[in-house]
């Protein structure tokens, strides 16, 4: 990691790093396994734009005129993409070095409680179900590695009904 008053460009060139990913929100394309493992650098930008200013992070584009835009997803949706720029480098670290580009997977291990609970409340008002079996829910939100405490949350703050039909033996 390199932090330093240059220009990004400047920085980049003088270090010929010809393949470099800007990552940010509104990216056309996801960050997949061949880029994370190709890239010669990474230029993060706001990776999840909010107001008062959305869309800032575009400016990256300008400064590394060759870089790659890529967003950083979690099945197609920025939604409980960690936020935090210590959690993005280990992330992008932990995919790059340990786990062969799953990038999913590498973001899901550095999302916090919160994240968790807020993309199972995105895709429990994706669904607009009013009632779940909490079961079916935990086996659902396996690949988030959510728990019981994760699910009903976001149930909660869904307005979603749990149905705690589960057999434990």
């Amino acid at each position: 990691m390199i932090i330093t008053r240059e220009k990004p460009g400047e920085l980049l060139w003088r270090m010929r790093a010809d393949k470099v990913i800007i990552l940010r929100p509104d990216a056309r394309e996801e960050l997949m396994p061949r880029d994370l493992l190709s890239a010669h650098a990474f230029v993060l930008g706001g990776i999840v734009d909010k107001v008062p200013r959305p869309g800032i992070s575009r400016m990256l584009d300008h400064s590394v005129p060759w870089g790659e835009p890529r967003r950083l997803a979690l099945r197609r949706s920025v939604i409980g993409v960690p936020e935090r720029i210590h959690r993005i480098v280990g992330a992008l670290l932990r995919a790059r070095l340990d786990l062969y580009g799953l990038v999913e997977k590498a973001l899901v291990e550095y999302m916090t409680r919160q994240d968790r609970v807020m993309r199972i409340f995105y895709e429990l008002q994706k669904r607009r179900r009013r009632r779940l079996s909490l079961c079916r829910a935990l086996e659902e939100f396996r690949w988030l590695r959510a728990d019981r405490r994760d699910v009903e949350l976001a149930a909660k703050r869904a307005h979603v009904d749990l149905v705690d039909n589960c057999v434990e033996g």
